[in-house]
């Protein structure tokens, strides 16, 4: 099963809080979109939007408006109006379909410091993540944030208990 059929399908179980008859495009395309710029390593609206325009209908995406792409501001209305931790929830819940395509593969846990999260100062002083990343597939499967090089020893086994392998 292709992971933006299956992003999708994860989608439409979530609940549109927009404003009924005043939406142009399914929600689950817009979230679907949202999570792929994301994942490609854009950052902000109009990476969405260019995302949209540019590559959403290769995925099968945005079918019913073939002549229109969504903008900057609809991005951002609907991120507005998304509950980031309902996303979160359906995300972690329906994450399985993922992770039954990492069976059996090996998983690697990795700190690093966020870079310009301590400037002027050196050595241990800053934010960390760890890293739970699958490299065959080149994916990271989980984080958790240290702060000031908390003892990683420690963190490594909330971490695991996020993933839940």
């Amino acid at each position: 099963m292709d992971t933006e059929i299956m992003l999708n399908e994860i989608f439409m179980t979530v609940p549109d809080h927009r404003v009924t008859g005043r939406c142009t495009y399914a929600l689950p395309d817009l979230l679907t979109i949202a999570l792929l710029t994301y994942i490609c390593g854009g950052d902000g609206y109009v990476y969405m939007s260019e995302f949209a325009f540019y590559r959403a209908r290769d995925f099968g995406l945005l079918a019913d408006r073939p002549d229109r792409s969504p903008s900057p501001d609809t991005f951002e209305r609907l991120m507005c109006a998304v509950d980031p931790d309902e996303i979160e929830r359906y995300l972690v819940e329906h994450g399985r379909k993922f992770l039954d395509t990492l069976a059996e593969k090996q998983v690697v846990i990795d700190g690093k410091k966020l870079r310009g999260t301590s400037p002027k100062q050196r050595g241990t002083k800053g934010d960390y993540i760890m890293n739970a990343y699958v490299s065959e597939n080149h994916l990271i499967m989980g984080q958790q944030r240290l702060k000031d090089k908390e003892n990683e020893i420690v963190a490594i086994p909330k971490l695991i208990e996020k993933l839940d392998v």
